[in-house]
């Protein structure tokens, strides 16, 4: 309560000097900054209830940018294929 929520990258940020953002762009990663549609998109994935809210957005990006989504997590992974997303598990 009343404690400040972890933000491990902004920590990282500033104790190490490396813009995270530039990092992964370097890397030809894309960050993708949600808007109100794909908000509404993952509050539709609210039906997978086996999905944390994070996975769920990773899941609506990759679907909004017509995308494969690559994942560690095998219950995302169970969850994306059984809806018809593209899915590979690492």
């Amino acid at each position: 309560w009343g404690r400040r929520p972890r933000q491990p990258s902004r920590a990282y940020s500033r104790e190490t000097g490396v813009d995270l953002v530039a990092l992964l762009s370097s890397f030809a990663v894309s960050v993708h900054a949600p808007d109100a549609d794909l908000a509404r998109r993952v509050a539709a994935l609210a039906a997978w209830p086996e999905v944390s809210l994070a996975d769920r957005f990773a899941a609506a990006t990759a679907e909004h940018l017509r995308g494969r989504l690559y994942t560690t997590d095998g219950i995302l992974a169970t969850a994306a294929r059984r809806h018809g997303l593209a899915c590979t598990l690492l």
